[in-house]
């Protein structure tokens, strides 16, 4: 399997101090992301940084450790992830919420463990996402109404799916319907 190059961004702020301050939590925020940065500055500015404690480099920046480093590597590999059995569930915390509706559904699939407590919010969230947030809040005080019956998101949003879908058929058969019957000269 090919490994992608880690990406590479050289950032060259105008040289004057109120740009490279941004510049500078831009770097670092892409450099989470797993980019390798060029930060391109004049002598007298990188004094100065210097100086005022500004720059950390990697001499005095705290490495990674190497469990950070592997949660980085799987949430930038999730498309090739199925099983998480025997992972801890405080990683799994820190790994699934990137995951897409498609990788959560394969993983949760090939897993044998309870992964609810993780993945519930989750499917909420996608269902928040895909049904708007007010329909979120029907459907949570609905749920109040059933305190002794257990209902997921993942479920909820699976029947939610399957409801509208049906509603877009029969939208779909009956604009089709209509066209023929145009189409035929009939009147409707």
């Amino acid at each position: 399997m090919a490994t992608r190059p880690q990406p590479h961004a050289v950032v060259v702020p105008y040289p004057g101090s109120g740009n490279i301050n941004p510049a500078l939590q831009l770097s670092h925020l892409l450099r989470r992301r797993g980019v390798f940065i060029t930060f391109v500055v004049t002598e007298h500015n990188l004094r100065r940084a210097q100086q005022a404690g500004k720059m950390e480099f990697g001499i005095r920046r705290k490495p990674l450790s190497l469990v950070e480093l592997c949660v980085r590597r799987v949430i930038d590999n999730l498309r090739y992830v199925g099983s998480v059995d025997g992972v801890e569930m405080e990683l799994l915390k820190r790994i699934l919420p990137h995951c897409t509706q498609e990788q959560l559904t394969r993983i949760e699939s090939r897993t044998e463990m309870d992964l609810s407590s993780i993945t519930d919010p989750l499917w909420k969230l996608f269902y928040q996402r895909q049904f708007g947030e007010e329909h979120t809040k029907v459907v949570t005080r609905k749920m109040k109404e059933y305190p002794n019956k257990r209902f997921t998101w993942k479920d909820l949003f699976r029947v939610k799916t399957e409801k509208q879908k049906e509603k877009e058929d029969m939208m779909v058969e009956r604009f089709t319907k209509k066209f023929q019957a145009e189409r035929a000269g009939v009147g409707p």
